[in-house]
């Protein structure tokens, strides 16, 4: 398996090898690498200590410094398996290649300390490409993050290419070469969606392209793409409820609600 690259049948299709490269594990692991060097020379920079004694030398940093870009996948692999944790898997795999500073790897930090800040770097990659285009809509996120919810992230990224691509189709004299570029940038962005949210996802997209769907203000992208979910799932509820001859507002409650074999018919809620 490549380690430079992220694998997927959308990225194989969509993706520039530039793009595949800051969503690969080697731009994921080795960013945490960079982050964990940048924490320990802080901490040393601030002068922690124990007992009256420095915690962090400048050899150890100058060690870990030296195993940045070679990732020993197949150790953090390895230790994976036993722990069942990402992060403590590299910091050991990291530490058994800088075995002078393994104590202090990911001092006094938390697993989000890595994970997230390594997903602001990848987004601040993904909008480079896009900053010589003075017209261009970029991805804004708080250089102060420590601790966002991915999915957060994920859903706001897209939303600011979904208003790219809405502004490049508004434009009276746009070319297709334009509405190309922006709906494969859309395009790419569905890759932390499911496939039956990327479904309706590219439904949403075709109903504007024809101009079946208005856009509102007020909503987001993930707006329209739940609405279209919910939409789909409450056609899917009516057909049933038809071919079946049930009650449509009884099957919804029975759906929406907790029931078990036991409590099916508590009450009587569902007696004629």
């Amino acid at each position: 398996m490549s380690t430079d690259r992220y694998e997927s049948p959308l990225s194989e299709r969509y993706a520039s090898k530039e793009m595949q490269y800051i969503f690969s594990p080697d731009m994921k692991f080795k960013t945490w690498r960079k982050l964990w060097i940048a924490l320990a020379e802080t901490e040393m920079e601030l002068g922690l200590s124990q007992n009256g004694k420095p915690v962090i030398t400048r050899e150890q940093i100058d060690e870990l410094k030296s195993h940045a870009e070679d990732i020993n996948y197949d150790v953090a692999k390895a230790r994976e398996k036993e722990v069942r944790h990402d992060v403590m898997s590299h910091v050991y795999a990291y530490g058994q290649q800088c075995p002078k500073a393994a104590g202090i790897i990911h001092l006094g930090a938390t697993s989000c300390y890595v994970g997230d800040n390594a997903i602001k770097q990848r987004y601040i990659d993904l909008d480079r490409e896009h900053k010589n285009n003075p017209d261009d809509i970029g991805y804004d996120i708080d250089g102060s993050l420590i601790e966002i919810d991915n999915g957060k992230i994920d859903s706001d990224y897209m939303n600011s290419r979904f208003t790219k691509f809405l502004k490049v189709l508004n434009q009276p004299n746009y070319s297709p070469e334009e509405l190309e570029k922006a709906l494969n940038s859309l395009h790419k962005s569905f890759a932390s969606l499911s496939q039956e949210k990327q479904k309706y996802a590219n439904m949403l997209i075709h109903d504007i392209e024809s101009g079946d769907l208005i856009i509102e203000d007020n909503k987001s992208f993930m707006d329209y793409v739940t609405e279209y979910e919910k939409n789909a799932e409450n056609d899917q509820i009516r057909k049933l409820s038809n071919a079946f001859g049930l009650d449509e507002n009884k099957l919804r409650n029975i759906m929406s609600s907790p029931v078990t074999d036991s409590n099916i018919n508590e009450y009587g809620r569902f007696d004629e």
